[in-house]
């Protein structure tokens, strides 16, 4: 993982009355705290000061005291540091913005505002993100601190899935596990991250302490073995996507081979055995919400279909939930990203993302050849998945691994000088050279 060059405190007024700086990191812990431990948790669930709909949990609370506590820092001059857009929070708020704008004026949809919490979900965690970003990318401690609880947490996940018990919960229909007052793609997706982040540690570990690195590779297995258990695609794609990324590693850089090739084969080993010999991903795989009616396959399908009738601004996120109930008799998330910004916006949205990702994928291309470092490609693997399969929408730790690729790839371009310009240069570049 990078080590933040600037690792000095915002400077702030100590004649002030309070302790700010002790405030503003007391929310930050505050806020991943209970995302990633009472999440599920809900609390005054008949007070209505909120949409109805919000899913007034420890997490939602603490994330609209983060977003106060450095809003106020901000706007007061507490906060030193320049409050800094970068590609992807830039891109966050483009999407936001447009999609406002089509649904709100083109759609005259003026009563999603007060009927539906869609995009007062998205403002919070868009916000929450951006300011999170802001934080954590001119401070070591604290990012690392954060990425050091998400492993934590998923381990503690891992094992409580492992262990059974009074903890978990076996979904009778498919016999895929999941903690209790999760849903498996939650927890999957949570615990896949993790095992992301273990993954660039070890990729990048060539100490000679033997010690820590069967620790590593031993909290990796654990951490494969919960996704496994959950029996999710996307999580089972990701570790999938993680494994070939660094085997092909191997073959394009030589470094760090040997603890490379050991990870390999204890956790490519577990992967194809786990695969192929457990029932809920044997027997389910492809049938599990993806083939059988009612499905993701049936409501993507669905979804494609009434989106090419108006392919310029989609049909508008009010028709489209209308339709989805009427016809599907479900809620109107596709949990495909893509999809449902097509369908609500159009392709202008669409092309957008698509162009930033490939973008992206490319910049992580660079580095990796540049820099030998894995962890941006590593890191993408889960972010673009759960676009694929998933409600990131309701997924307030998606926005919190965002910000961690957001940071990671930021602090690797400026250590290259990798610009928009010089990447378009070097493909160009390449593209001659073929010819």
């Amino acid at each position: 993982m990078p080590l933040l060059e600037n690792n000095k405190l915002e400077k702030v007024d100590e004649n002030k009355i309070f302790n700010y700086q002790s405030i503003k990191t007391f929310t930050l812990f505050l806020f991943i705290g209970c995302t990633l431990f009472l999440n599920t948790i809900k609390i005054n669930p008949n007070i209505s000061i909120f949409i109805d709909s919000f899913k007034r949990t420890p997490a939602f609370y603490s994330e609209i005291l983060l977003i106060f506590t450095f809003s106020f820092g901000y706007i007061r001059k507490l906060i030193k540091t320049n409050l800094k857009i970068n590609s992807i929070s830039l891109l966050m708020i483009i999407l936001f913005c447009y999609s406002l704008i089509v649904n709100l004026f083109y759609f005259s949809s003026f009563g999603l505002l007060v009927s539906d919490n869609y995009y007062q979900i998205y403002f919070l965690h868009i916000t929450s993100s951006i300011l999170l970003i802001n934080e954590l990318r001119i401070n070591k401690q604290k990012y690392y601190l954060v990425i050091n609880l998400i492993i934590f947490a998923s381990l503690i996940y891992s094992l409580f899935i492992l262990l059974g018990g009074d903890f978990t919960v076996i979904n009778p229909a498919t016999g895929r596990i999941t903690i209790s007052g999760w849903k498996e793609n939650d927890i999957s997706f949570l615990i896949s991250f993790a095992y992301a982040l273990i993954c660039i540690y070890l990729s990048e570990f060539n100490k000679k302490n033997k010690i820590i690195l069967v620790f590593y590779i031993l909290a990796s297995i654990l951490l494969m073995n919960a996704v496994m258990l959950t029996g999710t695609r996307a999580g089972i794609f990701v570790i999938g996507g993680i494994l070939f990324t660094i085997m092909g590693s191997l073959i394009w850089q030589k470094s760090n081979s040997f603890n490379k090739f050991l990870f390999i084969i204890f956790n490519f080993g577990y992967y194809l055995y786990k695969n192929l010999s457990y029932e809920p991903i044997t027997e389910r795989f492809f049938v599990d919400n993806f083939t059988s009616v009612g499905g993701r396959m049936v409501h993507w399908l669905f979804t494609l279909e009434i989106s090419n009738q108006n392919p310029f601004f989609g049909i508008g996120l009010e028709k489209y939930a209308k339709l989805c109930l009427e016809v599907l008799n479900m809620n109107y998330d596709p949990q495909n990203f893509f999809l449902e910004i097509y369908v609500t916006t159009g392709i202008f949205s669409l092309f957008l993302l698509s162009i930033t990702i490939v973008f992206f994928i490319a910049k992580s291309i660079v580095i990796f050849i540049k820099t030998k470092n894995l962890s941006n490609l590593i890191l993408l693997i889960p972010v673009i998945a759960s676009m694929l399969v998933l409600n990131i929408r309701n997924m307030r730790t998606f926005f919190i691994f965002l910000s961690i690729f957001a940071i990671n790839i930021e602090y690797f371009s400026n250590k290259i000088n990798l610009t928009a310009k010089e990447l378009f240069y070097i493909s160009r570049r390449n593209t001659y050279n073929k010819i």
